[in-house]
């Protein structure tokens, strides 16, 4: 079914996210499937033999820090009868 449809794509994923975390965990078990499920095994590395980030990493990508006197978000209306079904 659709989990085998695309698992080149999963694959994809793992291999990004074992990378990203290389600097603080290693691979215990490598990418494989079991059924239709796809796993990774890692375990974290001793504090000692991890890789401090650089504050400057690109990877890393912008952090959002929310303003300290902003207002929560406003939660999504609910929908009203006859709105259930309706598709946007």
């Amino acid at each position: 079914g659709r989990e085998r449809a695309h698992k080149e794509l999963g694959r994809v994923q793992m291999v990004r996210i074992k990378k990203e975390l290389e600097d603080i965990a290693k691979v215990e078990r490598d990418i494989s499937m079991m059924g239709p499920r796809m796993q990774i095994t890692l375990s974290p590395l001793p504090k000692s033999k991890q890789k401090p980030k650089s504050k400057a990493d690109p990877a890393s990508g912008p952090v959002e820090t929310p303003a300290p006197d902003a207002p929560a978000p406003a939660p999504a209306p609910e929908p009203t009868k006859g709105e259930e079904h309706a598709e946007a």
